[in-house]
């Protein structure tokens, strides 16, 4: 199993997405990204000796509520760059742009 694949390993990838409020990214105007029960895959795209750059989709809940309708929770995804050291912690990361994933 590659090391971005270990449940402790994506929860601090998700932790570090949702404190840098890059989850919120992908939400619609007015929408929260609920960190809970979100998930996360990632592909290595570049090998290094001390961190590898990772290709990552997101996927998670958005609660949306304008005015006085009803709270609703939709689906999202989204893609980033992650950069993660070989000891499992997050280095940065960047949202993916026009293709630049």
């Amino acid at each position: 199993m590659a090391l971005w694949d270990e449940s402790q390993v994506q929860e601090r990838i998700l932790d570090y997405l949702d404190a840098h409020q890059m989850l919120a990214s992908f939400t619609s105007i007015g929408g929260v990204a609920v960190r809970d029960g979100a998930h996360c895959q990632c592909r290595l795209v570049e090998s290094g000796q001390d961190q590898n750059l990772l290709s990552c989709l997101v996927d998670f809940e958005e609660e949306i509520g304008f005015g006085a309708a009803e709270r609703q929770r939709l689906r999202q995804q989204g893609e980033l760059h992650v950069v993660l050291g070989s000891d499992g912690v997050v280095r940065d990361a960047w949202l993916c742009r026009g293709g630049s994933c």
